[in-house]
């Protein structure tokens, strides 16, 4: 108990600092978990399942594997990466193509509704690794796409996963009864 009180002080005092989300994460030491814990594994605890993540990003790029590592480490069993433009398929199913805990989903998202490929989302679709059709949906919130467009999109990859058996990824932000109306047909 004595152990687990420091732990937590300890993480209290590194958020009342100004170090940024990155160095946080840096800072975190697996070894005081286990001495806090008394567990080799978090993991023993609880599995994680990261069901939406997008770790492609180019932010990522310097420490995107010991970012991964420490996230196995601590229990996370699996992830899903989502793609939601022609960029983030292709980096998506690259990660889950390199880590045997990694998969990916293919679609695009209402933002990018009028860059839509769909022979990209196709070839993705078969991938073995392929969990899902999405970052699909609506978003009338920022208007990236025009409404019409986003509405075509998100039906076409609709029936996409159809065709292929695959669950979507909905993202739907101002636009719900356009949403349901188009996932009740």
């Amino acid at each position: 108990e004595k152990k687990m009180k420091e732990f937590c002080k300890k993480g209290f005092e590194t958020t009342k600092t100004k170090m940024t989300k990155q160095e946080a994460v840096d800072r975190f030491d697996y070894d005081d978990v286990i001495s806090a814990t008394g567990n080799r594994k978090l993991g023993a605890v609880m599995k994680i399942y990261e069901t939406h993540a997008h770790l492609d990003f180019d932010k990522y790029d310097k420490n995107r594997e010991t970012m991964l590592q420490k996230a196995f480490k601590m229990g996370v069993t699996y992830i899903n990466n989502i793609g939601y433009d022609d960029k983030s398929i292709i980096g998506s199913f690259a990660l889950a193509d390199k880590y045997p805990q990694i998969y990916a989903a293919a679609g695009f998202h209402p933002h990018d509704a009028t860059k839509y490929d769909e022979e990209l989302v196709r070839k993705y679709a078969k991938h073995s690794k392929c969990i899902a059709i999405g970052e699909i949906g609506l978003d009338y919130y920022r208007k990236l796409s025009p409404k019409k467009i986003q509405k075509e999109v998100f039906i076409q990859q609709i029936k996409i996963a159809l065709e292929y058996n695959l669950p979507i990824v909905v993202h739907d932000r101002d636009a719900h009864e356009d949403t349901l109306e188009i996932l009740e047909k």
